[in-house]
């Protein structure tokens, strides 16, 4: 794993919310024991690699624990009602055809991702966000 959070760049990703909006009240997942215990190892472990930072977000995803190939248990955000948000109308914009466009790119080992942007006066802000996993 690298050391550390990725250097800053060009652009901010962040999440205009509603005037007003509320956290959604969901009921937590119990972790037993061992999963309580391997997640505290893995996130001492990311904090102390400088890969995460502790959140002062009002707004927090519950953690699910999968089994993976090997029988071991990794760690991971639960995340579709995020990403529902996301691609919700209060979140992304419609696109201005009068105004220039922007595509952010990335690409990892196993995924390719891509954001179309558009400034609408107050920074970027996505229009399309698209994701694929790559097959092997």
């Amino acid at each position: 794993l690298p050391s550390g959070l990725p250097s800053e760049r060009p652009q901010d990703h962040k999440i205009e919310l509603e005037p007003g909006a509320q956290p959604t009240v969901r009921t937590q997942w119990r972790l037993t024991q061992p999963e309580l215990h391997e997640l505290r190892n893995q996130l001492d472990y990311l904090l102390a690699k400088g890969l995460i930072r502790p959140s002062t977000s009002p707004f927090a995803a519950p953690i699910l624990f999968t089994p993976n190939k090997d029988a071991d248990f990794a760690c991971q955000a639960v995340f579709e009602a995020l990403k529902t948000l996301l691609m919700s109308p209060s979140v992304l914009r419609i696109a201005d055809p009068e105004r220039p466009f922007e595509v952010i790119t990335d690409a990892s080992d196993n995924a390719i991702e891509a954001v179309l942007m558009q400034d609408f006066g107050n920074g970027l802000q996505p229009i399309v966000y698209e994701s694929k996993k790559m097959q092997y």
